[in-house]
């Protein structure tokens, strides 16, 4: 069942998840009124706080989070404003305390729409960005936890544009971007080498019927890549590298019938390594799917996730430290729900 956290008064319109060090979870929101809330699991596993804080006042606005974890384990929280301006902030020690503000990343000129982390072989962090004209951009610390670049470099061309930013570690460490253009096909681009170093294009990771609203990607249990997507008819796709860090199969393949129709999808692994799949129908109800052993083959159908009356806008998907998957989400009222 799904249970409501924490009371039907709490309103959030986003949410994002990610883990302490300690393994305990901790949920970051946007509220209504753009202000950013939080909570966390008192252990690891089991037991919640009990309500949703402010991180930090009220003149504190963001539309849209990224949390990712620094390498010593102390998460960073990133995020973009109503006029678009990105800002940041952190935990001072592994799992508990934070700096107490919010602080611009970089300068108040530099305006992105959306934002994507990820880390680095090193462990560095590297963010993407998706700026309002659509051009992607970029920025990296100059070394794990601490220090940054001091600006944000282009990574699209002459007529490079992508409205959805995806970026996952190949298994030999280097970082892929995938992203759907504003006529839903779908590219990517790669470093060349871990840490350092892009292909310099962006390629087409589409045919000519090929179009994808939106996408995610997912390593299987062997380090391949596997992207799902949902196409403007709410169908469902997928596709996935032949070998890992090189090589793709070529087509894209429905998930499963034409009849099948999801808004939204996510993807994550369970601890036995099979990737399972949820996601959000037209009329809000909760799906799921899932492989029936690693790297290969799936269940056949999708399954329903909801009850009569559960409907849910958004999902966000986390494993416990236990390897129990967590599953969160926001109703068309903004309630939080999680089961």
């Amino acid at each position: 069942m799904w249970s409501i956290l924490f009371s039907g008064s709490d309103r959030l319109v986003e949410l994002i998840a990610t883990s302490n060090a300690d393994g305990r979870l901790e949920v970051f929101g946007v509220a209504p009124d753009n202000t950013i809330r939080h909570t966390w699991q008192t252990q690891p596993n089991n037991g919640w706080v009990g309500q949703w804080e402010t991180l930090y006042g009220a003149g504190d606005q963001l539309h849209s989070l990224v949390a990712i974890p620094n390498a010593d384990g102390r998460i960073e929280l990133f995020g973009t404003a109503p006029d678009d301006t990105v800002w940041h902030t952190w935990q001072n020690q592994p799992s508990n305390g934070w700096v107490g503000q919010w602080e611009p990343l970089y300068g108040k000129s530099d305006r992105l729409r959306s934002l994507v982390a990820i880390h680095n072989a090193d462990g560095r962090i590297e963010l993407f960005g998706t700026a309002p004209d659509d051009t992607i951009w970029h920025t990296w610390q100059n070394q794990p936890n601490n220090g940054w670049v001091g600006r944000w470099e282009t990574l699209s061309g002459a007529g490079e544009h992508q409205g959805n930013l995806v970026a996952i570690q190949n298994a030999d460490g280097r970082i892929e971007l995938f992203g759907t253009a504003p006529d839903d096909t779908i590219w990517h681009t790669w470093q060349i080498q871990p840490n350092n170093g892009w292909a310099g294009q962006w390629e087409k990771l589409s045919g000519e019927g090929d179009h994808l609203r939106n996408i995610v990607a997912i390593r299987n249990a062997d380090g391949r890549i596997e992207l799902f997507g949902t196409a403007p008819d709410d169908t469902i796709w997928h596709t996935w590298q032949a070998q890992p860090s090189n090589g793709w199969v070529g087509q894209w393949e429905a998930l499963y019938g034409k009849g099948d129709h999801l808004r939204s999808i996510l993807a994550i692994q369970n601890a036995d390594g099979c990737i399972e799949l949820f996601g959000t129908a037209p009329d809000d109800t909760i799906w799921h799917t899932w492989q029936t052993q690693p790297n290969n083959g799936w269940v056949g159908q999708w399954e329903t996730q909801s009850g009569e009356g559960d409907r849910l806008r958004s999902l966000v998907a986390i494993r416990n430290a236990d390897g129990r998957i967590e599953l969160l989400g926001t109703a068309p009222d903004n309630t939080i729900w999680h089961t």
